[in-house]
């Protein structure tokens, strides 16, 4: 995976991680293109606007360096999933494409489907492009569903997480407040953007898509007055991912606690458990040690009625010797 923005690789990895892959990194386009051409790797995920090499040029590097991964497929990780841009893609050697944010059953079939067909092309991502929604209506301040499931998969370290991509946001508009130039307001732009697809914040995204556009097509007018109106979009944003943290927090609490009582009743129900396996432990103690006193009662029944039969043989023998020396009955 080569991926300069940090949170896009961190929730990529563990996506890619509990699937069963073993993941390596590289943070910037020229050092993916020298890892990919000194070992061999089944996929390679690649970013499209990194420092050092974009995307586009890592690929080159890779496909014409001829190293251990230069045919190998490799798909992009984009944003901006445009024809223009799929077909650039295209032409700098990429099979397909997985369209930001990145989401597992998506990036599961895109895997499956260019491991299935080795280095020839591969369909991208159908989502939906970057600066609107269906039909070309404004997409949701935020996006549940995907905020959600980024939660079910990272579980608690989801949080931590989004603490930090609030923290980025923060220091993102105090960068851009500071009215930089178009070339560092476009990097700046394209890293936050990235970062903001992966947490649902979907109209954040796509007007820091629309924003980056501006800059790249060189409408610097358009441009600030875009970054002008940012801060309140931001605000707005922010304040509804605190919402959500706060109330995944609360919601962590409650099955923390729900846990706990589980546990607490799964403990006493063993003890219990423990104390009737004892008291039938020694109730059977106490039953074996009574079958055995009448085992032995039945022994010395036994033995006396043998010493009873003994006797009676004797006096049999007796009163037959006594009978045959013809003794008289008085005798």
């Amino acid at each position: 995976m080569v991926e300069d923005n940090e949170i896009n690789r961190f929730v990529v990895r563990e996506m890619l991680e509990t699937a069963g892959h073993r993941v390596q990194e590289a943070h910037d386009g020229r050092a993916g293109a020298e890892r990919a051409g000194a070992e061999r790797f089944d996929v390679i995920l690649m970013d499209i606007s990194m420092p050092r090499a974009d995307g586009l040029e890592a690929t080159r590097l890779i496909r014409e360096g001829g190293g251990a991964s230069h045919d190998v497929p490799i798909l992009a990780l984009t944003a901006h999933a445009m024809p223009d841009e799929i077909l650039r893609f295209r032409e700098a050697g990429m099979n397909g494409y997985v369209n930001k944010p990145v989401t597992r059953p998506t990036l599961t079939a895109r895997l499956a489907e260019a491991i299935g067909l080795g280095g020839r092309p591969a369909r991208g991502d159908p989502g939906t492009p970057a600066g609107g929604g269906a039909g070309g209506h404004a997409p949701p301040l935020i996006d549940a569903g995907l905020l959600d499931a980024l939660g079910d998969q990272l579980g608690p370290r989801a949080a931590p997480l989004l603490d930090r991509f609030i923290a980025e946001g923060d220091a993102t508009m105090a960068r851009l407040s500071q009215g930089p130039a178009p070339a560092e307001a476009v990097a700046t732009l394209h890293a936050f953007a990235g970062s903001a697809a992966t947490f649902g914040a979907a109209r954040l995204r796509a007007e820091l898509a629309r924003l980056e556009t501006l800059g790249k097509t060189g409408e610097t007018e358009a441009l600030a007055d875009g970054l002008a109106g940012l801060p309140p979009l931001w605000s707005a944003t922010r304040a509804a991912l605190t919402a959500a943290l706060d109330a995944g927090v609360a919601e962590a609490s409650q099955l923390e606690t729900a846990l706990a009582e589980q546990q607490a009743l799964v403990a006493s129900l063993r003890t219990e458990q423990r104390e009737n396996e004892q008291e039938l432990q020694e109730t059977g103690v106490a039953a074996a040690e009574n079958d055995l006193r009448a085992l032995d009662r039945v022994e010395d029944l036994d033995d006396e009625g043998l010493d009873c039969l003994a006797l009676v043989q004797l006096l049999t023998l007796d009163l037959f010797a006594v009978g045959h020396q013809g003794l008289g009955p008085a005798q």
